[in-house]
Formats: structure tokens, sequence, C-alpha cells
């Protein structure tokens, strides 16, 4: 098994390398699915991305952020990955996170079904399937609050305070020097992290991920998207892949 010792020496005085941050986790399709080898959980394969010379990415070190703590419960238990019950945005601080509960989510599952929205292509789903994925800071899903409203059950959307991260906070609190590869999957919030992440990035470019995988779908604006694209792009980046919903970039070397 390799080890990653030569980082820990550096680690000392200058922070640690992650191999892999991810930020709104709900309890599938992450890369900690992925390095443990839960590929029945829907892992995100974005973690084939990862660089390194471990024989077991068991042993990969990370970060899953999440502000909902059955979240992160319900993650797979690897050594060195940190499970981190917080939401993140731009700046850091305190804000409402709105969502339907875990609890309310077991309860109530397979019981309500609706359209996902008035869109043309939208089907029907099982609301509570949907709503675990569907927490929104700072304001309700758009999406999840008008299933709700449709089956007359507003009332199940909640909110609550949460510590919130920006880039920088977030590595300051973990000492992340560095990291390999990113993913973003925070209901509109992708760009305002990114926003961060180049701002604490400006003193030193080696801080910047290698590979980083935001949503950029319709709950962002498509000017602040293609804002964000160019502000990647200018700190050396280039798109790697996009759809409607998703953008991967990559470093230039």
């Amino acid at each position: 098994m390799s080890t990653h010792y030569g980082r820990d020496v550096r680690s000392r005085t200058n922070g640690k390398y992650y191999d892999f941050i991810e930020v709104g986790t709900a309890d599938h399709s992450t890369i900690t699915h992925f390095c443990a080898r839960h590929e029945q959980k829907h892992a995100a394969w974005i973690g084939n991305e990862i660089w390194s010379t471990l024989d077991d990415l068991r042993w990969a070190r990370g970060l899953a952020v999440d502000p909902i703590f059955y979240h992160l419960q319900a993650l797979p238990d690897l050594p060195h990955v940190e499970k981190v019950q917080a939401a993140m945005d731009e700046w850091s601080g305190e804000n409402r996170f709105y969502a339907v509960s875990p609890e309310s989510i077991m309860r109530h599952m397979g019981a309500y079904h609706t359209y996902f929205s008035t869109d043309s292509w939208a089907w029907e789903v099982d609301v509570m399937w949907y709503a675990g994925s569907l927490g929104s800071l700072g304001k309700p899903h758009p999406n999840l609050e008008f299933m709700l409203r449709n089956i007359g059950r507003s009332d199940l959307l909640e909110s609550k305070l949460v510590d919130v991260y920006d880039w920088r906070g977030l590595c300051h609190k973990y000492n992340v020097r560095s990291v390999d590869v990113v993913q973003l999957d925070c209901e509109g919030r992708d760009c305002a992290i990114l926003r961060g992440m180049l701002r604490h990035c400006e003193k030193n470019s080696l801080w910047l991920p290698r590979v980083i995988q935001f949503e950029a779908n319709h709950l962002t604006p498509r000017a602040e998207v293609e804002s964000t694209v160019q502000s990647l792009i200018s700190s050396g980046f280039h798109v790697s892949h996009r759809t409607q919903n998703n953008i991967m970039v990559k470093r230039d070397y």
C-alpha cells in the first residue's frame, strides 16, 4: 500500500495535500463512494480523475461537505476522509438551509407523486425520492417548493441555521494546502463557491485544484455561469466536458 508520508512531512508547515474535496454530497453519487468501491451507490466517476500513487483509493485523503448530518452519516467511513457538516458559499458565516428532513423523507417515501416542474420535458416523480437531493442554501429549491405545493405538503419544508464556509475558511479550518479533484453539487451556489476559491488562490496558483466539476443548470443565471467559466479559463483552466447541467474544467500545464 502506498502512503502520503512525503506529503505529510511538508504539510506540517504548509498544509496538507488532499486527493479530493466534494461539496453537496447528499448520500449518493460521491467521490467518497468511488474511493470506497461502492459502485452500487452510483459512485461519482470523476473519482477516475484523481492522480495518485496510492494502490488503493480507500486511503485517499478527502473532505466530504454537506449541511445534513444524515447524508454524511450515510457515506462510507474511510480513514483519511473527513466529513464536514456545513454549507459552502462565496463568503463564510451563517445562513438558513431549506430542506425536507430525512425523517419526513423516510416517513413519506412513495406516498406522493407529481411533476418535477412546469417544463414540457418534466416527468412525474416520487417527491420524497428527489427531496433528499434538493436542499438549498438561502432560499428553498424552486423545484422542491413547486412539488411540495402541488401535493399540498408545503408544511414539510423546513429551514435551519447552518455554518457556512467560503473556500478560504474551509482551507484554513482543515489545513488544506492544495487539492487534486473538486466536485461541487450545491444547488445554485456552485459559481459563488468558485469565486471564493479563485479569490483565495490569487496569492498562489498552486493552491488551485487540477480538476473541478460543478453544477451549472437552471438554478444559476446563464450570465453568471459564463462569467465563472471565463474566470476559470483566465486562471489557467480549460473546459474538458460540458453538458446542460454540469461543467468539468482542468488546469493547463
